[in-house]
């Protein structure tokens, strides 16, 4: 086993703000707005926050997978594992109160709001994962990267949606 080189610092290159302070920051904003747009949009409460606790986990969960996909496929190097969690946290948080906000609030015309949440979450993928992994990743591992989590999270979507019978796949991660 190669012995690892002390010199070497995997943070090179990262502020504390963007590596640490925003990602907090993300976090703490995107879940009180989910658990607050729940609270404020249903009769009951206790159902709505179990029911945004269990999407904010499952979203988790894809993102997480999706990037470790990436990261094996790629063999990819998005810096020291709990700065890398920390942010992807934060993308899929920020990125789902979007959607969220967008499907809940959109309008109800010909263009369903899910497809117009879908496609701002997506360019919010792109966005943060230019911000947080600019110093680790280039433009094409940012693309393939969000396009290998959003295929995930499209699959995980419409499977629970075939398996729960819930109707539309997006349903599960951005209520109306």
């Amino acid at each position: 086993m190669p012995k690892p080189d002390p010199d070497y610092d995997a943070t090179e290159g990262e502020s504390t703000l963007k590596g640490v302070i925003l990602p907090c920051i993300l976090i703490g904003v995107a879940f009180f707005l989910r658990i607050g747009f729940a609270i404020y949009t249903h009769s009951s409460a206790g159902e709505s926050v179990g029911l945004v606790c269990c999407q904010l986990i499952i979203s988790l969960f894809v993102m997480l997978i999706g990037c470790a996909t990436a990261a094996a496929w790629m063999n990819l190097n998005i810096g020291p594992i709990d700065r890398a969690v920390l942010k992807l946290c934060a993308t899929s948080l920020c990125a789902g109160a979007i959607g969220t906000l967008i499907a809940a609030t959109g309008p109800r015309s010909s263009i369903p709001s899910n497809l117009v949440a879908w496609h701002a979450v997506v360019l919010c993928y792109l966005i943060l994962f230019a911000i947080f992994f600019s110093s680790s990743l280039g433009i094409q591992e940012t693309f393939v990267t969000v396009f290998i989590v959003v295929l995930m999270q499209l699959a995980v979507s419409f499977a629970l949606a075939n398996f729960l019978g819930i109707g539309q796949p997006m349903a599960l991660f951005y209520e109306r």
